[in-house]
C-alpha cells in the first residue's frame, strides 16, 4: 500500500476537487489547462508503452505508475468537468456503476484468485498449456467478482451507511 499512496493520494484530491466547491471552481476555471495536461500526460504513455516498459521495469516502477495514475486523474476530471451529454450517460451506465463499486476488492484479490483457478485446473490437466492459462483466468475473474460483489453487499456497503450516519 505505501507503495502506491500516490494514486490513493490523487483519487482523494479528485473527490475533494468534484465535491468541495473552491475546488470545483478551481477545477472549472482551469480546464484548458487540465486539457492540456492530459494530452502531455498521454504522450507519457505512449512513450512508457513504446520503450515495452514492463510491469516490473525499472521506469514502470520509479516513475511510470505515478505517471499513469496522474494521467488517468487527469482524464476524470476532464471527463467530469465537460464531459458531453453522451458521455456522462454512459458513464452512468449500470454495468459501470457496478463495476465501480466492487473495483477495490477487484484490484486486491483478481491475480491470487486467477492463478488459485489455474493452479485447481492444473491439478488435473497441464499447468502450462493455453486452456489452462485461459479458463483459468477467466474462472478466477469470474470467482472474483462474485466475490467482490458479496463483499460489497453484506460488508462494504453496510460499513460505509454506518460511517456515513456519524457527522460532525
Amino acid at each position: 500500500m505505501p507503495c502506491r499512496a500516490d494514486a490513493l493520494s490523487l483519487g482523494m484530491l479528485t473527490a475533494w476537487l468534484t465535491r468541495s466547491s473552491s475546488g470545483w471552481i478551481f477545477v472549472l476555471t482551469h480546464r484548458s489547462a487540465l486539457k492540456i495536461t492530459c494530452a502531455t500526460l498521454f504522450v507519457g504513455v505512449v512513450g512508457l508503452s513504446l520503450r515495452g516498459a514492463g510491469f516490473l521495469a525499472p521506469l514502470m516502477v520509479t516513475v511510470g505508475y505515478s505517471w499513469l495514475a496522474l494521467f488517468y486523474t487527469s482524464v476524470l476530471l476532464v471527463i467530469v468537468a465537460g464531459a458531453s451529454e453522451m458521455i456522462r450517460v454512459a458513464l452512468r451506465n449500470r454495468g459501470l456503476v457496478w463495476l465501480g463499486s466492487v473495483s477495490y476488492f477487484t484490484y486486491l484479490l483478481h491475480l491470487p484468485l486467477m492463478e488459485g483457478a489455474r493452479r485447481l485446473l492444473g491439478t488435473r490437466f497441464t499447468y502450462a498449456s493455453w486452456t489452462v492459462q485461459f479458463w483459468g483466468g477467466w474462472l478466477g475473474i469470474g470467482l472474483t467478482l462474485l466475490l467482490a460483489s458479496l463483499s460489497w453487499r453484506y460488508l462494504e456497503k453496510p460499513l460505509l451507511g454506518k460511517a456515513h450516519s456519524y457527522r460532525y
